[in-house]
C-alpha cells in the first residue's frame, strides 16, 4: 500500500508539475498579451497625437489657402493701381526714360541747362530712396514758372528741395537758376 501510495504521490506530483507548467505557460502567455496590449496602447496614443497634429496642420493649411486666395484676389483687383503707383518710381532700367523726359522738358523751356546727379547711389529718406539732382539753367521768370508747371506734370515722384537765382539784369531778364531736385526711385535700386 505504501507502494501504491508512493505511486499515487508520484502521479499527483507529476500531474501537479504538469498543471504548474501549464499555469506558468498560461501566465507567461497572459503577461505577453498584457505587454503587447500596453505596447499597442502606447502606439495608438502616439498615432492619435500624430493624427491630431495632422488635423491641426490641415486646418492651418486650409486657412493659409484662404489667405492666399484672398491675397491673389486683392492683387488682381489692384494690379492696375499698383502698376500706376510703381511707375512713378523709376528703377535702374527706367531712370534713362526719366532723364530723357526731363531733358525734353528743359529743351522746350530753355536752350542752356545742366543736369547733374549729385549722388549716383540712392539716399534714404524714411523708407523711401531718392537720387538728388542739381539743375542749372538760364531762363526768365515766365520760363521758370512754365518749367515748374511742366515738371509737376511729369509721371514721376519728384520733390524740389531748393530754388536759387542769380539775377544780373533784374527780375524781368534771363537769370541763372539753380534747382535742387529729388527723384524718388524704387526700393531696391541698383546703381550699377
Amino acid at each position: 500500500m505504501t507502494l501504491n501510495f508512493q505511486k499515487m504521490k508520484n502521479i499527483n506530483k507529476k500531474n501537479l508539475n504538469q498543471t504548474n507548467r501549464k499555469i506558468y505557460i498560461l501566465l507567461g502567455f497572459c503577461i505577453s498579451i498584457l505587454v503587447i496590449n500596453v505596447i499597442v496602447l502606447v502606439l495608438i496614443r502616439s498615432q492619435i497625437k500624430t493624427i491630431g497634429l495632422l488635423r491641426q496642420q490641415l486646418s492651418t493649411l486650409k486657412q493659409d489657402e484662404q489667405i492666399i486666395k484672398s491675397a491673389n484676389e486683392i492683387s488682381r483687383t489692384y494690379a492696375d493701381e499698383v502698376e500706376v503707383i510703381s511707375s512713378v518710381f523709376p528703377d535702374e532700367t527706367t531712370i534713362p526714360d526719366f532723364i530723357f523726359d526731363l531733358e525734353s522738358l528743359f529743351q522746350q523751356t530753355t536752350t542752356q541747362y545742366n543736369l547733374k546727379f549729385t549722388s549716383l547711389t540712392p539716399l534714404k529718406e524714411g523708407e523711401f530712396l531718392y537720387l538728388p539732382l542739381s539743375i542749372t539753367l538760364m531762363a526768365d521768370t515766365q520760363q521758370l514758372l512754365n518749367l515748374l508747371q511742366q515738371l509737376e506734370k511729369l509721371p514721376y515722384m519728384t520733390h524740389i528741395t531748393s530754388i536759387s537765382a542769380k539775377v544780373p539784369s533784374g527780375f524781368g531778364g534771363v537769370s541763372e537758376i539753380s534747382l535742387g531736385v529729388k527723384v524718388y526711385v524704387k526700393n531696391p535700386f541698383s546703381a550699377k
